[in-house]
């Protein structure tokens, strides 16, 4: 038990715009933190916010869906969850083991 991470479930908002997808072979790389990192997703996808509540979440889309009705977006939420000491369920905590100081890339950091 004592690998267990701790995490929260939360939930997303998520925008996909009109348009084409970016294709996969156009991946690139951007510098984070000093660096090179896969880039985000594709350019027409954003995460809006994270909730922590699925109605929450879903009231948020209906607000988002109405207010931009007929701009060429659509809103849709998914359920996900954070974990709380910057950790990952592939990680071992990288945030808490690094330190308040560390920046990302730091040995102790992990990357």
């Amino acid at each position: 038990m004592g690998n267990e991470r701790h995490h929260v479930q939360a939930f997303a908002v998520i925008r996909i715009d009109d348009g084409p997808l970016d294709h996969p072979s156009s991946g690139h790389e951007v510098m984070l933190g000093g660096d090179m990192v896969p880039a985000p997703g594709p350019s027409n996808v954003r995460v809006k916010e994270v909730v922590t509540t699925a109605e929450e979440a879903r009231l948020e889309v209906v607000r988002l869906s109405a207010l931009n009705a007929g701009t060429g977006c659509r809103y849709y939420w998914q359920a996900t969850h954070v974990f709380l000491d910057g950790g990952s369920h592939g990680s071992a905590g990288r945030a808490a083991k690094a330190g308040p100081d560390a920046q990302p890339g730091d040995a102790a950091g992990g990357g």
